[in-house]
């Protein structure tokens, strides 16, 4: 079993900081008395890895050709919402008892 410390495992995922592997939630073995000293496993290192990997699909390449000439939607309209119409407000008055199925006609 080959165990590591914190600072190789960064050099090994290429981070800056042995802080940021810490805080990356792979399992580690605290080695000797007290607090002792934190050393992570090649194994869960490899796992963490595995865990996150993504593979690039046809359906994402399409969706990124079609995001790249894009602007932005502004379909949706913005602020508040369209105001309820005279059917809604009777509906919600009467306790929507017309019809049973929950549709405002």
């Amino acid at each position: 079993m080959n165990v590591l410390t914190a600072k190789q495992v960064a050099e090994q995922l290429q981070l800056r900081s042995d802080r940021t592997v810490k805080r990356l939630g792979i399992p580690f073995v605290r080695v000797g008395n007290g607090r002792g000293v934190i050393r992570y496993r090649q194994e869960d290192v490899d796992a963490y890895i595995n865990l996150r990997l993504q593979y690039r699909g046809l359906d994402e390449k399409k969706e990124e050709k079609k995001k790249r000439g894009r602007t932005q939607d502004r379909s949706r309209p913005l602020g508040v919402p369209s105001l309820l119409s005279r059917a809604h407000l009777q509906a919600l008055r009467m306790g929507n008892t017309g019809g049973g199925k929950g549709s405002i006609n």
